[in-house]
């Protein structure tokens, strides 16, 4: 089956621009080669497709009517706003239909001119233009990114929120069947962005160059991402503390308070480092040569006092979100009676006439 290599995790900056690359290789010759096929599908957290290509060409989804010398343009069972763009082009048989100048509904479009193509209808199309590049052999890439010429028929640009989108790739390698590759691509803040180098010099103490290249990985420290899920992680616990105030992302957590996120993250963190040395420490001994690796217990130690630490500041923390009142209590009338005959000595009047 056809290997997809690529980066598990991509981070991009809301409102810029960045590219998202994949690298073919083939499982029988264990070569990069060229795709036979190659299909993009692109969807948000309520799995909603958000954009659809192929290379180098894409089919669309359901099929066309026209009218000679018409601009506008009808679809059935069409999905025009994830697999179009103004500026695209569509052909019908691999004869040009026209250039697409707007898209009005999945169903509904515009082209730049009357098409020239006789009156028909339930015609199967073609995208003509396609967003992925081929940068070299057997490397692809799409940018993804805020581009005006990106943006979906509402003007929004694909990285104008923060989100996780999952890139689902699917390529064939001549000769060999389908595979499939899922990439899951955050769209951060400026101000997210602004905390990770913070974080790497509280967890990641050496100067470490990273080398992510998809074809031969190399993590000599913690990539972004990394930092940002640990972030979030540490975020998801401090939410858990009493009382009540929580916040939702990163972007929304006091800045003054950041030292007490950076614990939280810290302990995420370490704690994968804690399972790895658990699976490699030893201890060896032969005939008096002792060989130790010991790194669990300090790491243990590490966390242990930090989390001792979160446990006193976040409560602390949490309560300047508290607002102070008062609330007044009202007893209703079968707790005051209670009461009454609570309080009234035996054998009164009062007893004996309310209780006879």
């Amino acid at each position: 089956m056809t290997k997809i290599l690529a980066r598990s995790m991509e981070l991009i900056t809301r409102n810029v621009s960045q590219r998202i690359d994949i690298v073919v290789r083939s499982s029988l010759t264990d070569q990069v080669v060229n795709a036979a096929s190659l299909e993009l599908t692109v969807l948000d957290q309520s799995e909603t497709i958000l954009f659809r290509d192929a290379f180098p060409e894409l089919t669309l989804t359901g099929t066309l009517a026209y009218t000679n010398g018409v601009t506008l343009v009808a679809g059935t069972n069409t999905q025009f706003l994830s697999e179009l763009s103004p500026g695209d082009a569509i052909e019908v048989n691999n004869v040009a239909l026209g250039t697409v100048a707007a898209i009005q509904s999945n169903t509904s479009l515009t082209l730049t001119a009357g098409t020239a193509l006789a009156t028909n209808s339930g015609q199967t199309a073609t995208k003509a233009t396609t967003r992925i590049v081929q940068s070299g052999v057997g490397r692809y890439y799409l940018d993804w990114g805020a581009s005006a010429a990106n943006a979906n028929a509402s003007g929004q640009r694909e990285t104008n929120e923060a989100r996780v989108l999952a890139f689902h790739w699917r390529v064939a390698a001549p000769g060999e069947e389908t595979a499939s590759l899922i990439q899951m691509v955050k769209v951060v803040s400026v101000r997210t962005q602004l905390w990770l180098p913070y974080m790497r010099l509280i967890i990641d103490k050496s100067a470490k160059k990273i080398d992510d290249d998809p074809e031969n990985p190399c993590y000599l420290g913690y990539t972004d991402a990394m930092l940002v899920q640990f972030l979030e992680d540490g975020l998801s616990w401090i939410n858990a503390f009493q009382p009540y105030p929580m916040w939702g992302s990163i972007d929304a957590f006091p800045e003054e308070h950041r030292r007490i996120l950076f614990d939280a993250a810290l302990v995420a963190g370490v704690t994968s480092q804690e399972l790895f040395a658990v699976d490699t420490d030893l201890n060896y001994s032969d005939q008096g040569n002792v060989f130790i690796i010991d790194h669990q217990p300090k790491l243990a130690g590490i966390i242990n006092a930090t989390w001792q630490r979160l446990t006193q500041t976040v409560p602390l923390m949490k309560r300047h979100y508290v607002q102070s009142g008062a609330a007044r209590i009202e007893a209703g009338p079968n707790f005051r009676f209670a009461q009454l005959l609570a309080a009234a000595p035996t054998g009164s009047t009062f007893r004996n006439y309310f209780t006879r």
